[in-house]
């Protein structure tokens, strides 16, 4: 069974060990990824079709790979007779300390920042119109977000950089460009 996950997380390496010494017939391949590099490996894996048993998912990567999800509903009803309310009351509670970090929630929420997406959608609209062959290179949070927006909306080619503006310099160094010669803020 194959996990990927973003970054080395031992509570989910010490589930899959206890899983695996009940169930000897069942190995896992725990895959950890750089955090800054997670969802765009994972989207690889997903277009690819080789996508991994399971995974870690941010709240704004669900809507994008919710098609892939199997709606596991029906089987906590059929094999242990719960809701998906019971099994979060009365199960989740005891799984906690195996997986560590259990709830993620994204703090960037399309409500508070209409101001930031809107932004964010006229520049790429005028890199669209005034530089049409140009790569809008976006680093303002959030991310993914604004990232996906320019890609959909327009003809934009947007390449979005998590983790902090800073790696633009290094995009500036692969690159061969001189920093004096870019434009950017």
């Amino acid at each position: 069974m194959t996990i990927i996950t973003p970054g080395v997380d031992p509570g989910l390496e010490a589930a899959a060990k206890a899983y695996s010494e009940i169930h000897p017939n069942v190995q896992f391949d725990i895959s950890p990824a750089e955090y800054a590099v997670y969802n765009e490996k994972l989207t690889t894996m997903i277009l690819g079709h080789n996508f991994p048993d399971i995974m870690n998912l941010t709240t704004a990567y669900v809507m994008e790979a919710s098609s892939y999800f199997l709606n596991l509903a029906p089987y906590l009803k059929e094999y242990y007779n719960l809701t998906p309310e019971e099994f979060k009351d009365q199960v989740l509670p005891s799984l906690r300390p195996f997986l560590g970090r259990f709830e993620m929630v994204s703090s960037h929420h399309p409500i508070s920042d209409y101001n930031q997406l809107r932004l964010s959608l006229d520049i790429a609209r005028t890199v669209d119109k005034v530089c049409p062959n140009a790569y809008l290179i976006q680093t303002a949070n959030p991310v993914f977000e604004i990232t996906q927006l320019g890609l959909r909306q327009t003809k934009t080619k947007v390449v979005g950089f998590c983790h902090g503006f800073g790696g633009v310099h290094e995009v500036f160094r692969t690159l061969g460009v001189d920093e004096k010669d870019v434009d950017w803020q």
